[in-house]
């Protein structure tokens, strides 16, 4: 089987990305590996804190609303119009936001020109498609 680190240095190495900060959980233990850069000059290092894309919104996001779940504060399956009532869709769930099955239309024409206030006017009136679709990815990395 192919060494996880040789994939990341070769990945580091092909310029895909600058540097990576990995644990792993295999056998029963914990390991952890910082390779790369952080900026092609900086070397990763244990506890820096940086964007981590997409997963940023599991983490973040998924932990807030569990616990606010938790608390009574949230029900996912009221529509979002009820927590942001300047949004125009009255049938839109937090489930579906949560589930990526909302329909929404992400394009927003001309987004990187428009300043807060027009952004945010273009957000609460995206698009909403009647078609909802559910889809998960999974990626998996085996012992």
């Amino acid at each position: 089987m192919i060494d996880l680190l040789d994939v990341v240095n070769n990945q580091i190495d092909r310029n895909i990305y600058h540097g990576a900060s990995i644990a792993l959980f295999k056998g029963g233990k914990w390991s952890e590996s910082y390779v790369g850069t952080i900026d092609g000059d900086n070397p990763v290092q244990p506890g820096m804190i940086y964007d981590l894309a997409s997963v940023s919104k599991v983490v973040g996001v998924g932990t807030v609303v569990i616990s606010l779940v938790r608390e009574g504060k949230l029900d996912i399956d009221m529509p979002l119009k009820h927590y942001y009532p300047e949004f125009h869709e009255n049938k839109l769930t937090l489930r579906q936001l949560l589930t990526h099955s909302s329909g929404i239309n992400p394009f927003i024409p001309n987004r990187d020109s428009l300043n807060a206030e027009q952004l945010k006017d273009a957000i609460n009136h995206i698009t909403v498609e009647d078609k909802k679709i559910f889809f998960i990815l999974t990626l998996i990395s085996c012992c």
